[in-house]
């Protein structure tokens, strides 16, 4: 069913900072059964893709302006002469308790570099971890 597909890159104003992200699916809460609930997608499709965006956080946490991108099953990406997109705000908080866990990982240079570096050279960690909870 699910195959690989070419996702476009995410992009801000200047992109000072790029990189990538990852996210494992929440056991229970997951944002497919988000969208059937709130009846923005059916069972009768799936996800191919997933934008989230915030913008201008200062002293407040804006939503987050979420786009979906899915397709009917039985429709691969590569034959599929049609994506489907719906947009949605949403708390950010909310947007995080839809998986099970996240990453994401900027560097403020060319893509990769940072990457490259870690397998060449030693990391050193320093100091204690620090809980901002």
């Amino acid at each position: 069913m699910y195959e690989e597909i070419l996702i476009p890159k995410a992009s801000v104003q200047y992109n000072d900072f790029t990189g990538t992200s990852a996210a494992d699916k929440h056991d229970r809460a997951d944002i497919h059964t988000f969208l059937e609930e709130k009846e923005l997608i059916s069972d009768s499709q799936y996800i191919v893709g997933i934008r989230i965006r915030v913008s201008e956080v200062h002293d407040h946490v804006p939503d987050a302006s979420i786009t979906v991108y899915y397709l009917n099953k039985g429709q691969t990406l590569s034959k599929a002469e049609k994506i489907y997109a719906k947009s949605f705000d949403m708390n950010v908080m909310e947007v995080f308790h839809l998986f099970k866990r996240f990453e994401i990982l900027l560097e403020p240079y060319k893509e990769g570099q940072l990457k490259a570096r870690m397998e060449e050279v030693e990391l050193v960690v320093e100091g204690e971890y620090i809980d901002n909870n």
